[in-house]
């Protein structure tokens, strides 16, 4: 696995799963109408991955490391914005 597929994925996971997609299918379809907007994030030099490969990379995570790993990354979130609430359903 190529460590720069592994970070666009889970960008394209958490960014899709944040605007409501529920599958591998609706996230790869998020990434493929938002190319142009991740692209501002990382590279994602031969486009988004498709369901599939969604798909495989999500399931050979380790579910505990991946939560570890997404708690520690909101809590850094939280120290940067010393506390502030990030409204991220519009509200």
């Amino acid at each position: 696995m190529v460590p720069d597929l592994l970070e666009e994925i889970l960008l394209l996971c958490v960014c899709a799963a944040i605007s409501g997609a529920d599958g591998w299918k609706s996230i790869a379809e998020f990434g493929r109408t938002k190319l142009n907007w991740l692209r501002k994030f990382l590279e994602f030099k031969n486009g988004t991955p498709s369901d599939d490969c969604i798909g495989w990379v999500m399931a050979r995570l380790s579910p505990t490391a991946l939560q570890e790993c997404f708690i520690t990354w909101t809590k850094s979130i939280a120290d940067l914005t010393k506390g502030d609430v990030i409204a991220i359903d519009g509200k």
